[in-house]
């Protein structure tokens, strides 16, 4: 559970994520986000973060440091890098921030 306090938050976005999935098909995308997405997670969690949520074609993620935000940023960008027909956005935001029910 994301307590109110400074939290570094991360997110992810799979840029043209409708348009690959109908140039891909939906097994053959499924299984590529899939793989994204557990690469996504492993990196979070390895660098001490919570998973917030998930937006479809990305996540959302809470750090405690910034340090901790930025090493599963790089995590995330090596292991989607090896996907040559995926490009993936991923932002850095620190500040102070307030639990919403699961948000």
């Amino acid at each position: 559970m994301i307590e109110s306090g400074t939290w570094t938050v991360l997110f992810t976005d799979v840029v043209g994520s409708t348009e690959l999935r109908s140039a891909l098909g939906d097994d053959a995308a499924d299984a590529l986000f899939s793989t994204i997405d557990a690469a996504i997670v492993d990196a979070v969690e390895r660098n001490q973060g919570v998973r917030v949520k998930g937006t479809g074609d990305g996540h959302m993620a809470a750090f405690r440091g910034a340090a901790d935000a930025i090493g599963a940023a790089v995590a995330i960008q090596q292991a989607v890098a090896r996907a040559d027909e995926v490009a993936l956005r991923v932002g850095i935001s620190a500040g102070d921030a307030r639990a919403d029910g699961d948000d």
